[in-house]
């Protein structure tokens, strides 16, 4: 992990605020996926029709399930840094800046089963509006798992240092306490504090649950994933595939992710079906 801790490490100490909300949703016979249109597009509600649970945390613009990208120390400073000095980087937020600006949407489009959005994120402690940077987002519901396609392209002119990533970063609602992964060997289950961890996953997923029912995430290539949880409020459940990468002139890169509600034992067998379909598909 680089030195400096990562934004959603340290999103906890965020004051919150109202965000209005103007929610896009897609529904089906299992799931319940909505968008906020006013916080980049981002992902903010994910339910099933067992129980109607709203599993996304939103409670500030740090939260959501989004992308976020980082780079190079820009100058910027932000209250919630680990340094003396308060420093932070360049870092593009799909949903906004620490100072409650949103991002800018460039498009906006619904059919009956993909929600599509373009934006310029904001830059999290600086409030820039990063027109060098684009992020899109299509969401798309498969029967019991949306998969969510990201694609981020850069034309600035800066080359950006190597960190690692969060592709993308996930809060969820608070009642999720127990973090399950593969470890290659046997299903590890635990109940995690603050700060983050990182696990090295086997077959690329992981799920928050509680009582053995919750979300799970699948995103192909992580291997790792960092996770907490924060008790005090506002509090979240926490985590997120980590890749790491070097954001520079003429990036352009796309990241699949699925993300479905259940039992664990669902959770795994859903994510072995679309690896297996993918394989063949090869």
């Amino acid at each position: 992990m680089h030195k400096f801790k990562t934004l959603f490490t340290l999103l906890v100490t965020v004051i919150s605020t109202q965000i209005i909300a103007s929610e896009i949703v897609l529904e089906n016979a299992f799931l319940k996926v909505g968008i906020n249109e006013n916080a980049g597009g981002a992902i903010s509600f994910l339910s099933d029709k067992k129980t109607s649970t709203n599993y996304i945390n939103s409670s500030d613009l740090g939260r959501y399930i989004q992308l976020s990208l980082y780079g190079n120390a820009d100058g910027s400073q932000w209250a919630g840094s680990p340094s003396a000095s308060k420093a932070w980087v360049w870092n593009p937020v799909q949903a906004g800046s620490a100072n409650h600006e949103r991002s800018h949407v460039l498009d906006l489009s619904q059919s009956k089963d993909e929600i599509y959005v373009k934006v310029n994120p904001r830059n999290w402690a600086g409030g820039q509006l990063l027109r060098e940077i684009v992020f899109e987002q299509w969401v798309k519901l498969e029967e019991d798992v949306v998969h969510v396609k990201y694609k981020a392209t850069y034309q600035g002119s800066v080359n950006h240092e190597e960190r690692d990533q969060e592709i993308p970063a996930i809060f969820l609602n608070p009642k999720l306490t127990d973090f399950a992964y593969n470890n290659g060997g046997k299903i590890i289950m635990e109940k995690p504090g603050f700060p983050n961890k990182q696990a090295k996953v086997k077959n690329h997923w992981a799920a928050f649950l509680s009582d053995n029912y919750g979300v799970g995430v699948l995103t192909p290539g992580a291997d790792i994933f960092t996770y907490y949880y924060f008790k005090d409020k506002p509090a979240c459940a926490y985590m997120s595939p980590i890749q790491k990468f070097q954001i520079n002139k003429g990036f352009d890169k796309e990241f699949d992710v699925y993300l479905t509600v259940g039992s664990l034992e669902e959770i795994s067998e859903r994510f072995a079906k679309i690896k297996t379909s993918k394989k063949k598909s090869k």
